[in-house]
């Protein structure tokens, strides 16, 4: 299992300090986990409808994730 505090994506960060599986963030944001999987690892697009749900989720605004993930993905371009 990979720890909250370890190189993660934000969006896996914020899962795992909540102590929550995929299937539960997905069930919540009726995406499939796999989906959720993705986004988290950056191979699949946060596009404005996944963006906001993740985002309300969370309690964030939407540009606040989107600036997190691509930040986090600048690390790795």
């Amino acid at each position: 299992m990979v720890e909250a505090g370890a190189d993660v994506s934000p969006l896996r960060a914020w899962r795992l300090a909540r102590g929550l599986r995929l299937t539960d963030v997905g069930r919540a944001v009726r995406m499939l986990p796999h989906v959720v999987s993705r986004l988290e690892r950056g191979s699949a697009s946060l596009n404005p409808p996944r963006l906001a749900r993740m985002a309300a989720f969370y309690g964030m605004a939407p540009d606040a994730v989107a600036q997190a993930m691509a930040a986090w993905a600048a690390r790795y371009a």
